[in-house]
């Protein structure tokens, strides 16, 4: 099992990240303005125009990666999150489909075929049920103790205690079912 890193941690690390992207595209930006090569600048052009799409990406698994933190009751908004990252990475890669199809031709014409709405849907109902069926085999795993320290208690039960234990029950149901059929009497 992976340790699990604290909420600082993991804040630091995502700004951190989302920092460094934004320098190599400062970096690139600077490149691309001295080499003047028409296809590296239309790519940092689109890296530019999709800073808003990637900083909402990123601010949507930082939030998941908070909710995952915390123990059970409260991380079940993490698939919800998940999902709402993931749909914006599909919108992402339409962009990138995109591009690809203005650069090099009509080879991504499949893209404009697809219908983006429901493959948004499909994208959202697998992640959010794959993350509920994490979550809840995380939080069963995390309640049962594993086979091997499950100890046997008392003795060992035989089939002739339960034939006895069921014979009880029998007869105490009879007679309830007696005194409940016959009348009380009276005492005098």
């Amino acid at each position: 099992m992976k340790k699990k890193r604290s909420i600082v941690e993991t804040v630091f690390v995502n700004l951190v990240s989302f920092l460094v992207f934004l320098i190599i595209l400062g970096l690139t930006n600077v490149v691309a303005i001295t080499i003047n090569n028409p296809l590296l600048t239309r790519i940092v052009f689109f890296l530019n125009s999709c800073v808003f799409l990637i900083f909402v990406l990123s601010v949507i698994i930082l939030i998941s990666k908070l909710f995952d933190l915390i123990s059970f009751p409260f991380n079940l908004p993490v698939p919800l999150f998940n999902a709402a990252a993931g749909i914006t990475f599909v919108i992402f890669l339409f962009k990138i489909f995109n591009l690809l199809g203005d650069m090099f031709g009509s080879g991504f014409t499949w893209v404009e075929n697809l219908n983006i709405a429901l493959t948004y849907f499909w994208v959202s109902i697998i992640i959010i049920f794959m993350g509920y069926a994490r979550l809840l085999s995380e939080a069963r795993r995390a309640r049962c103790p594993p086979i091997e320290r499950i100890e046997k208690k008392g003795k060992e039960v035989k089939w002739s205690d339960v034939g006895n234990e069921a014979r009880g029950i029998l007869y105490d149901i009879l007679t309830n079912i007696r005194s409940l059929v016959r009348p009380r009497r009276k005492k005098k």
